[in-house]
């Protein structure tokens, strides 16, 4: 019963101090006049040096997919504010995936997901869903 009751609580509370996370819009795709292989080379280059391990690597279906594990919240998702919560234990997921269109004309396309958790103090945590700013998909476009 008394936990029922904290609960309703931080509900309360989170409802009257805390703003949801805001989806941006951005374009998550982008054209270059590179071949696949030019564009692929340059993304694992990106990677290696990132911090952003790579998961899993498909060159010949053009994905390649990191996740990277966080403490706290990220400055590539906004996951909300709160003046009693903080965000953390996180996990960034970026998925890459390369279309080619032709000889010297590769698509790239990145999507960012991240998840965490909202801490109120050590009485509860909420898991949450962050919504990209498109600040790490720009981050990645600018180096292919």
């Amino acid at each position: 019963m008394r936990y029922i009751f904290v609960l309703i609580i931080i509900g309360i509370l989170s409802g009257c101090a805390s703003t949801a996370p805001q989806a941006v819009v951005f374009d998550n795709s982008r054209t270059y006049n590179k071949s696949q292989d030019q564009i692929w080379r340059q993304l694992e280059a990106y990677f290696n040096t990132s911090g952003i391990p790579v998961k899993t690597r498909d060159k010949q279906k053009g994905i390649l997919l990191a996740r990277r594990h966080l403490l706290r919240g990220s400055i590539y998702a906004d996951c909300g504010q709160s003046d009693i919560a903080s965000v953390g234990d996180g996990v960034l997921t970026v998925k890459v995936s390369l279309q080619s269109l032709g000889r010297q004309e590769t698509r790239a396309t990145i999507d960012v997901t991240f998840s965490a958790f909202r801490q109120y103090g050590s009485i509860a945590k909420t898991r949450i869903e962050c919504f990209s700013n498109g600040t790490l998909e720009k981050e990645i476009f600018d180096s292919l």
